[in-house]
């Protein structure tokens, strides 16, 4: 048999899989299910960065923020979401993503506004706050690739670490 799909927790705080998980799933034909897209609790407050550019980006489309979040999730044609929806409002906002199709540049702007990693160690003492393309460019591809294969085992955003989990960050850092 063939995989036919990976369901996996992928959301606005959380986006790890872009950077091994997703592209892998390109390369041999497998779709992506987005779990949980709009998050646990921790969807962008309306005064984050995050949440002020999706509500930009509401108000010029005549769209809600949750709307333009799925857009942006997907975005590419390999990857679905399936967004709760607990009352027909929910799934009718829902649906109303698939008319929506965002800009390079709204794309961009959303991509800009997240995606930081924020490591702690069991004493919140922090650790490492960076975005994945920052991180990207500043290391080289083999402790990139460690990099997102210990942060797809162990989550993110924001990940509170053991000893153990700091190791492997040093690790892939080194």
């Amino acid at each position: 048999g063939r995989i036919a799909c990976n369901q996996v927790l992928y959301h606005l705080q959380e986006r790890a899989v872009e950077h091994a998980v997703l592209p892998w799933c390109e390369r041999h034909g497998v779709a992506l299910v987005a779990y949980s897209p709009f998050g646990h609790d921790d969807f962008p407050a309306p005064d984050s960065p995050g949440g002020r550019v999706l509500a930009e980006i509401a108000a010029a489309r005549n769209a809600s923020p949750r709307q333009v979040a799925l857009a942006f999730l997907t975005r590419k044609p390999s990857v679905l979401a399936i967004p709760k929806a607990a009352r027909a409002a929910h799934a009718h906002d829902n649906a109303g993503t698939l008319a929506l199709e965002l800009s390079a540049g709204e794309i961009e702007r959303i991509d800009a506004a997240g995606d930081y990693m924020c490591i702690y160690t069991g004493d919140n003492t922090l650790i490492l706050r960076e975005t994945m393309k920052d991180l990207e460019k500043r290391l080289d591809p083999r402790r990139f690739q460690r990099v997102c294969s210990v942060l797809n085992w162990v989550s993110l955003q924001p990940i509170l670490v053991g000893n153990q989990s700091c190791l492997w960050l040093d690790w892939c850092l080194a």
